[in-house]
């Protein structure tokens, strides 16, 4: 390989730039709060130099954090809203043996979107319907 000034300098160049950050890792958790008590717990860091433990900040998220799935799209809000709903279904039923019926269905369920349950993120906009297709199957006993 040939040492170039040109490579040499590259070399240097991208040891000499700055991480940007580390991870630790987590041990085990110890708990000592009991359910429904303020949370009390001690976490093991491992491979943490006393510098990282230096400069170490660990807060824990509020409840509100935990709620919301696909946050960068929309959030949930702790409001209730009641809509109209329109349904739509089919299925089959089936004996598969003398006191046995194997039922099979799907059902359609068409809405309005709710706007004071789902908040969207800035920038984005909730509109029109929401439709949820559900299959079901299930096994009866006949008397």
């Amino acid at each position: 390989m040939a040492r170039s000034p040109a490579n040499l300098l590259t070399a240097a160049a991208l040891l000499g730039l700055p991480t940007a950050g580390f991870a630790l890792g987590l041990g085990d958790i110890q708990l000592k709060s009991a359910l429904n008590q303020p949370l009390d717990a001690q976490i093991e860091i491992l491979g943490a130099t006393p510098q990282d433990l230096r400069d170490l900040h660990a807060a824990i998220a509020g409840r509100e954090t935990f709620n919301q799935p696909l946050g960068n799209l929309a959030a949930l809000t702790a409001t209730r809203e009641v809509l109209p709903v329109g349904e739509i279904g089919a299925g089959v039923k089936i004996r598969v043996a003398n006191h046995l019926m194997l039922r099979v269905q799907a059902r359609d369920y068409i809405s309005k979107a709710p706007h004071e349950v789902i908040a969207p993120a800035p920038g984005a906009k909730l509109s029109g319907i929401r439709q949820d297709f559900i299959g079901s199957v299930a096994l009866g006993l006949v008397w």
